[in-house]
């Protein structure tokens, strides 16, 4: 089981809820495919969040769909979750990156939005992980 960062905009978190799908574009479909049943996704919001707001687990195998989900056919590289309503929070409670990646974030005065910008997937570790996990509770 791992565990992935998924950083993304508003409008398609609320895709992602509405239709319990994340997908990403051609260019992240060999990360997509490391990822498996029983994996979770951590879902970060970008600008103007800049937090945490969710934790769904990985419910299918990727597979690859054309329905116009996110309009013009994006992502089609996609995989079913279920969010997890223990691990759900309003934009408004956000959890930071720091309080799992290190506070470093915070005292180096880093701005996170342009590093992940081009990220739809990264790996995170167990330990990371159950930080976050224990920021929900």
């Amino acid at each position: 089981m791992n565990s992935w960062l998924c950083p993304v905009r508003l409008p398609s978190w609320r895709k992602i809820k509405e239709t319990s799908i994340f997908g990403v574009g051609p260019s992240q479909k060999s990360k997509l495919l490391e990822v498996g049943k029983g994996d979770f996704l951590a879902i970060y919001l970008l600008r103007p969040v800049d937090g945490f707001i969710a934790i769904c687990e990985v419910i299918s195998d990727p597979y690859e769909g054309h329905d116009n989900v996110w309009g013009k056919g994006r992502y089609p590289h996609r995989v079913k979750i279920k969010t997890l309503s223990k691990f759900l929070r309003s934009t408004k409670n956000a959890i930071p990156l720091s309080s799992c990646l290190g506070h470093n974030v915070v005292e180096e005065g880093l701005t996170i939005e342009p590093y992940l910008h081009r990220v739809a997937l990264a790996k995170i570790s167990h330990r990371s992980f159950q930080c976050l996990k224990h920021q929900f509770e």
